[in-house]
């Protein structure tokens, strides 16, 4: 007794073509490809490209330190911030302790990684955020 479903399951088998299973791995290259049934796989640059910087920005996003270094660099940094030493100082006297830049340690104050915040820094408070230019349409 078969059933709609598999009877639907057994027409369409998927078809592999045997250029996919060679170098270069697509279809743009094939004599066959317009009268091909099997499944294709097509090279697009531009979609391959903005895949790659995709992956590039994430993997850039999150924090890198984590564990025990974290929390070491959050004992060290946050009491010398609370008293009101500036940034800079504690990173010019405590820079190869840390092992991080001092942009990456504004960036890990902003992003709330560690126990203190940007309220905590005194000047940061006061300086407003840049803007960002605008960008100019491309004429024809």
């Amino acid at each position: 007794m078969n059933t709609i479903a598999e009877n639907f399951a057994q027409d369409t088998t998927i078809l592999s073509c045997v250029v996919l299973s060679k170098p270069p791995y697509v279809c743009n290259v094939c004599v066959r490809r317009r009268k091909c049934k099997a499944d294709r796989a097509y090279y697009n640059a531009q979609q391959a490209d903005a895949m790659a910087k995709r992956r590039y920005s994430n993997s850039r996003s999150k924090i890198q330190t984590r564990g025990e270094d974290l929390e070491k660099l959050d004992k060290l940094v946050s009491p010398l911030i609370l008293k009101g030493q500036p940034l800079t100082h504690i990173w010019s006297e405590h820079g190869d302790e840390l092992g991080i830049s001092q942009r990456t340690l504004y960036r890990y104050i902003d992003q709330g990684v560690l126990s203190v915040g940007n309220i905590d820094l005194r000047r940061k408070v006061a300086y407003k955020p840049r803007r960002k230019k605008k960008k100019c349409p491309k004429a024809f």
